[in-house]
Formats: structure tokens, C-alpha cells, sequence
């Protein structure tokens, strides 16, 4: 079950690909990115992530993602709304895990930072387009 846990938690950290720019048309497209992802038990992983930003509304974004790390991939979903100029907060779910949380993403020149945590666990990604 733990192998199972960190996979959905591995696509939990998919969906934190966001923009290079801090205006919400930015988002659309493709991203990738690493990082690492922190399980509720203590172990940890690198991750690299896949995933597709399509707009929902002016400052609203729909994410899908893919995760891969050596435990495992996974897919998920996710929507995001702009908080602040370079700041966007949402949440997350793995249908096939069924584990569900809250994504940040922070963007910062040609690069953006994502935050997500969960009961799984947690995860920090950089991402570029």
C-alpha cells in the first residue's frame, strides 16, 4: 500500500507545473519540471513531471499531469486561481489513489516553484516551459 501511496502523491506533485510569467494567460501550454516528493512516512523521492494547463476562466486554470518516480507514475487533475500577481492556489486530486490536497504555485521569471501537500504527503517542484 505505501507503493501505491506515493504514486498517487508522485502525480499529486505532476500538477504543480504553472507559468513563467505572473499573468494568467501565461499558464496555457506544456510544462516540465523535478523535484522531490515527501511521503507521510518519512521516505523521499526525486520526481519529474509532465503536464497541460488549459483555461477555464480569465484568472482559472485546469491541469492535467503526469509524475514518474522510481516507486512509480501517476495521473491527476487539478485546478488553479490566481491569488496574487505571481501567485496561484487550488487543489488536486488522483482519481486512482484517491488523494486529494492543495497545490501553490509561484512564479518568478522563466521559472515557477510548486508547493503541494496532502495526508500522502508533500512535495516542491521547478518547473520551465
Amino acid at each position: 500500500m505505501q507503493k501505491v501511496g506515493r504514486t498517487g502523491l508522485v502525480a499529486m506533485a505532476l500538477l504543480g507545473i504553472a507559468s513563467s510569467s505572473a499573468w494568467a494567460g501565461d499558464l496555457v501550454g506544456s510544462w516540465r519540471g523535478e523535484g522531490s516528493v515527501s511521503f507521510a512516512s518519512g521516505a523521499r523521492e526525486r520526481a519529474t513531471c509532465r503536464a497541460q494547463y488549459s483555461r477555464r476562466s480569465n484568472e482559472g486554470y485546469t491541469v492535467r499531469a503526469v509524475c514518474a518516480t522510481p516507486s512509480g507514475k501517476a495521473e491527476q487533475t487539478a485546478a488553479l486561481n490566481r491569488i496574487s500577481e505571481d501567485t496561484y492556489r487550488g487543489t488536486f486530486h488522483n482519481a486512482e489513489y484517491g488523494i486529494s490536497g492543495t497545490i501553490y504555485v509561484r512564479t518568478n521569471g522563466t521559472t515557477h516553484t510548486v508547493a503541494l501537500t496532502s495526508e500522502a504527503g508533500s512535495a516542491s517542484l521547478r518547473f520551465h516551459k
